[in-house]
């Protein structure tokens, strides 16, 4: 997705990025710049060896970059290209204090137009906030809790919506559905909870392989998973479906646990391979 075209905003990403608060340096955006295919404009900095000359402050020069490539293409794609760049948390596995509140401070000026950064760096769309405080509400300590353990970027696609509203019993058991819904789409199955997960990860031609299951400690592997899946269902999923709100409520740290849980079971599903059969069936149909 690719951000608004909007003075505003390209200004504020720039103070964000090119703040002197960012631990961002210079060589740091000009290596993001070029990579993203934006042309690096002169800052008016200058050396002779005996006096140097002061250019232009970090945020105004890379707004200065954003807007000269907008200009000459009338498009933010590189733009967007490079936000996502610089924001993927790969580049920043040993810094990720900083990069969370940086990540946050970015999202702070685009929620304001219907977009953010999801857990992978990516901009997608999301509810647009209306005001300032609606912003700080949306970028709450339970969301920066959520990106600190890594949760997986599946468990937030489910349940973004609740999140934003922390109503965590409701994100919770939309988390939980998620999975379900996954092993679904990549096997075809249409039955759901404990069922599915029995024919999905079968001892006997199973529908996901976690493994070649050649020896009892793969077959203990792969029936872990299965077990795992179920009791996410039986322990959150099934109670919460047959218990009203008022007798079943969901607090901050039970849904931080829960979430970790179910961040794991799709990290396992990630390393799974789809049966065989399943995927011939799929390319002749």
């Amino acid at each position: 997705m690719d951000i608004k075209n909007d003075q505003g905003l390209l200004e504020a990403i720039a103070e964000i990025i090119g703040g002197t608060s960012c631990f961002l340096s210079k060589t740091d955006l000009e290596h993001f710049l070029e990579k993203a295919g934006i042309f690096v404009v002169d800052s008016g900095a200058r050396s002779n060896g005996y006096v140097y000359q002061f250019g232009l402050r970090k945020s105004k020069w890379l707004f200065n970059c954003f807007a000269q490539e907008i200009n000459r293409n009338h498009s933010t794609g590189k733009v967007s290209r490079f936000i996502e760049d610089i924001l993927n948390p790969v580049h920043h596995t040993k810094r990720q204090e900083q990069y969370f509140q940086l990540v946050t401070d970015v999202n702070k000026a685009l929620m304001l137009y219907g977009c953010e950064i999801d857990a992978l760096g990516k901009i997608v769309p999301t509810v647009k906030a209306q005001s300032l405080n609606e912003v700080e509400r949306r970028t709450n300590e339970f969301r920066a809790e959520l990106a600190k353990r890594a949760i997986h970027c599946r468990v937030m696609n489910y349940c973004k919506e609740d999140l934003l509203k922390n109503d965590f019993r409701s994100a919770v058991m939309e988390a939980a559905k998620g999975l379900a819904d996954r092993i679904r789409d990549e096997t075809g199955s249409g039955l759901d909870g404990a069922a599915l997960f029995n024919e999905a990860l079968k001892k006997n031609d199973p529908l996901l392989y976690l493994n070649d299951l050649s020896d009892d400690s793969k077959i203990n592997e792969q029936n872990g998973l299965k077990e795992l899946l179920c009791a996410i269902f039986h322990l959150v999923r099934n109670p919460m479906a047959h218990k009203p709100k008022v007798k079943w409520d969901m607090q901050r740290n039970e849904a931080l646990d829960v979430f970790v849980l179910i961040s794991l079971a799709h990290k396992y599903l990630d390393e799974c391979c789809v049966n065989p059969v399943i995927r011939l069936a799929r390319v002749g149909s």
